[in-house]
Parts: structure tokens; sequence; C-alpha cells
């Protein structure tokens, strides 16, 4: 008698991971005839989620870190494990990862699913002793005891991996991020025929430029520096575009930090932006100041659409823009970012081979990536198809 086909289960802390990048991965899995239903918090994105997967679960989580600490996010996931049956779960970010790990010590060791977890950047920095750090790598220990493989997408994130032992070394996995469709992500006439329809809404000129900043607004994001950068530049012929929802607060200290230093005519405020084509195609180039990056998705989408990066030297960001992709700056750096800006308007192929970086986007499509985690949970439920996992 064969085997039933695998039951897998997607939890993420929001439905938007799911929707902006794991609904791939659900087709895909259900094309094969495996059972794929997802877990996570309810927002706007909710609708295509549902339909993407065989059920959806919904979880009380929220962005802060206090929702790790709600008894009634761990019993829920429990009681789902246990109603599912699941052979294996996959997680991703880290508040869904701790709770869902936690649940699953609870559970008998002959019932527990194989886990993996895709980190998409620690929130911790290696070296760094910040007592606010603490927190999130003791929750990174902890949950790895429970964590069958730890799937991470820069080589910091490797090292800081094997350094902390949050796993033993091999169970951790390096993979060039979770995909990006190239043929999506192309130039085309009908995307840049938009971006001048953009142009023309904006009030910005045929031969001015661009910059454009793809990120919600967070602290982390470090909007700040593009902004001070910016008005170093003093350049009248040259906007700045944020595209990016995020938190009230954040992007009114942005829009006043605007106004203070005299650029507000100059700087737009788009808000959630659908598709982000036209705005790359029409800028000169994007910017992303980040502190902290797993594998920026912003930076995959602006060199497909061939178009050069100003960006933090940090993990992340400079694993996807060096050597050939643009120009890394420290993320304190503001005049290096306003350097980095002149240099990108005014001798962009400096700093940016469109061959090279065509060539090295093949290794971060989604089909690759696809195939790569069908190889690993075909190889860990191959080992381990009932339950599973030694905590260690």
């Amino acid at each position: 008698m064969s085997r039933p086909l695998p039951r897998l289960l997607i939890v993420t802390t929001t439905a938007c991971t799911i929707r902006h990048f794991l609904t791939p991965y659900a087709d895909h899995f259900r094309s094969l005839g495996w059972t794929v239903d997802a877990a996570s918090s309810r927002d706007r994105d909710l609708g295509r989620v549902q339909d993407a997967v065989d059920h959806w679960h919904e979880l009380r989580f929220s962005r802060s870190a206090r929702s790790i600490l709600n008894p009634r996010n761990v019993s829920s996931l429990r009681g789902l494990v246990g109603r599912g049956d699941y052979d294996l779960i996959h997680v991703h970010t880290p508040i869904a990862a701790f709770a869902l790990r936690l649940a699953i010590a609870s559970l008998p060791a002959k019932r527990r699913p194989v886990v993996v977890y895709t980190a998409h950047g620690f929130h911790f920095m290696p070296g760094r002793r910040r007592w606010t750090d603490r927190p999130y790598r003791l929750a990174e220990r902890i949950g790895g005891r429970y964590t069958d493989r730890l799937i991470v997408l820069n080589h910091t994130d490797a090292t800081t991996a094997v350094e902390y032992n949050l796993v033993p070394a091999e169970r951790v996995v390096q993979m060039p991020g979770i995909g990006i469709d190239l043929d999506f992500y192309r130039p085309s006439g009908a995307v840049a025929r938009s971006g001048c329809e953009i142009r023309r809404q904006l009030g910005v000129g045929h031969d001015e430029h661009v910059i454009t900043m793809l990120a919600e607004f967070n602290p982390g994001k470090n909007h700040e520096t593009i902004v001070e950068a910016f008005a170093r530049l003093d350049r009248r012929d040259t906007h700045l575009l944020f595209a990016g929802a995020g938190d009230p607060a954040v992007t009114e200290t942005i829009r006043r930090q605007c106004e203070r230093l005299s650029v507000d005519r100059r700087v737009h405020f788009l808000g959630e932006v659908d598709d982000v084509r036209p705005l790359i195609a029409v800028s000169s180039a994007t910017a992303l100041p980040s502190r902290r990056e797993g594998l920026s998705r912003a930076v995959l989408e602006s060199l497909a659409m061939g178009v050069p990066v100003l960006g933090s030297d940090i993990r992340g960001i400079a694993d996807s823009v060096a050597p050939d992709g643009g120009i890394l700056v420290d993320p304190d750096d503001v005049q290096g970012f306003a350097d980095g800006l002149r240099a990108l308007i005014d001798h962009p192929l400096d700093h940016f081979d469109p061959v090279g970086v065509r060539t090295r986007m093949r290794d971060y499509r989604t089909e690759h990536l696809i195939s790569l985690h069908e190889d690993l949970y075909r190889g860990l439920l191959a080992a381990t198809r009932t339950p599973k996992l030694r905590s260690y």
C-alpha cells in the first residue's frame, strides 16, 4: 500500500507574508497532490491566501514581540498541529516561529511533525551585546531544539546560527531568498508607459531624475538617512518616492523631516503600491538604507528590472548587490548616501553591470527556490516520515 501524500502547514505572523512570497509554493505542492494548509493572523490579503491553500487557520499574532507571550497563541497552534496530522510544518518570521516551536515542544515526541524554519534575518546582530538582543537570541536557541532545518538567506546569518549554537551546523541550510518571478520583473513597454503616467501624475518632468525607496515605514528601514542624504544632494532635478505603508507615527516623523529640510515638494509619499514595477522603471536608482534585512525583496526587484541599488552595506543587501549591482554604504553614513545618489544619477554604469546582474539573478528565480525546497522536504520526509524530531 502506498503512503498517503504529505500534509504541509505554512505558518507566518501575518497573511501578507504568505500572499507576497509563499503562494507559488502552495500552488506547486498542491499540484503534486499534497495538502497545503496555512495559519496566520488576519489582514487585508486574507482572501488571496484562502484561495491559494486548502484551509486557512486564524492565529492571534501581531508583529509585537509581546504576542509571543500570549498563551492563547501557543495553545491554538498546539491544537492545530494535533488536529491537522501534518507531516511537515514550515514556519516563517520570528514571532510565529517561536510560538510554533514552543507548541511543538509540548507535544509527545512521536506526534511532532518535521519543522522547517526560514529566518528572514535574525532580530539580533552578531557581536552586539545590547540587552534588547538577548531575548531574541535566547528565543532562537530554545526554538532551535525543535527545528529540523533552519533556512537562512545570507552568509552572515548562516555563520551566526552556528556561532550561537542556534541549531547544529548540519541543520543549517542557506538559500538565496524565497524566490522572485523574473518574467514578471522584466522591463516592458507596458511598464514603461505606466511609469510615464506616474511621472505625469506626480508632476515629475521627463528630464528629471527619480530615486525610489520601496519599504514599509518602520525604524529599521532608516528612512531618515535617505531623506537627509537627499537634502544634501541638493539637486532640483531629482525627486524621491516612498512606496510602502507601515507605522503612521514613523511616516509622520519622516514627513516633518522633509518639511524641516525644505525638500517636501520633491518627496512623494505613495503609500502601499500593489505593482512597484512602474516605480522602479522610472527610477535612476532605488535606495534602501536599512539597518537589518534577511534578503531584501525590494533589492531583488530593482536588480531584476535592471535598475541599480544604493543600499546599506549590511547582510541581506550586500549579498545581492555586490559586486556589480550598485553602491553599498554604511547605514549611518549620510554623506556616503548623498555621494552614492549623485554617482548613480550621473554615472550609473560605473557601478552597475546589467549583463552581470542579469546572469546572477538566475539563482534567485522562484522556480529554482521551489525546487530547492522540494528537495529539502522530500529528504526530510524520507528520513523521518513518521514523527520525528529529536531534541538535543
